[in-house]
């Protein structure tokens, strides 16, 4: 398209991915609206409600750390798998002297490295909106794989998102995008049925508004929750439990 102004939709590539995330990665100011800083202690305290934390457990795609981070706070050991090398390497400098950190395993394609049946709790959290449809089916029967069986799987989404709505247009070329690129819409019926094609059963899986860390009282947070089914606005946050059968 040369220099010349021309409002399109950007057709998402491994390549444009790269470069969108290795901005983020490089850009310590984002850190602060990183989804499992903000509500990381919410996740795992639902997770908790629903096995001992435990055995082995994974952050798969952990990118920055902050949910390894809150695990570990909490004496919970854990490790993540990431397929930045960048992001992996500064997880690792990070945490290699906390005696609970299992280490990032460093992903380049699927399968990855990870051994099959390992894993007791795998957390994939905001990332499988992202997905190109090429990844999509290959990264959910991946983590099948790598589940213990009788082992959890705890994914969230966003909760019926309008992506038009979320939609930016760069002034100096015109290419449209979803400020954090977003490629996919989930609701509860598409995410059970998308988890149930690789052989996970559900647990759980609703909409919620998670609880931010710092953010709200306890009060605060249930008068939250109550004006969002008083309104009847939909519940930002999707979140699903699943379990490989034993």
């Amino acid at each position: 398209m040369g220099t010349e102004f021309c409002p399109h939709e950007i057709i998402w590539t491994p390549e444009k991915i790269g470069r969108f995330w290795g901005y983020f990665a490089h850009n310590k100011a984002c850190e602060e609206n990183f989804f499992s800083r903000m509500v990381g202690d919410a996740i795992i305290n639902l997770a908790s409600c629903y096995r001992e934390l435990g055995g082995n457990i994974l952050d798969y795609g952990c990118g920055h750390g902050f949910l390894i981070e809150k695990l570990l706070k909490r004496g919970i050991r854990c490790e993540g798998l990431e397929f930045s090398t960048d992001s992996a390497g500064k997880v690792e400098q990070k945490f290699r002297s906390e005696k609970n950190f299992g280490g990032v395993t460093i992903a380049q394609c699927l399968p990855t490295p990870l051994e099959a049946d390992k894993y007791d709790l795998v957390f994939i959290l905001e990332t499988i909106e992202h997905l190109l449809p090429q990844w999509l089916d290959q990264t959910i029967s991946e983590i099948y794989r790598i589940t213990t069986k009788g082992g959890l799987i705890l994914a969230t989404v966003p909760n019926e998102e309008n992506l038009e709505a979320r939609k930016v247009m760069c002034p100096e070329c015109g290419g449209i995008f979803h400020t954090v690129q977003h490629i996919i819409s989930w609701t509860e019926e598409t995410l059970v049925s998308r988890m149930s094609s690789v052989g996970f059963q559900c647990v759980v899986c609703k909409s919620t508004r998670l609880r931010e860390s710092g953010m709200f009282s306890h009060v605060r947070y249930i008068a939250m929750l109550l004006a969002y089914k008083l309104t009847g606005r939909k519940m930002p946050h999707l979140i699903y439990i699943g379990k490989k059968p034993a």
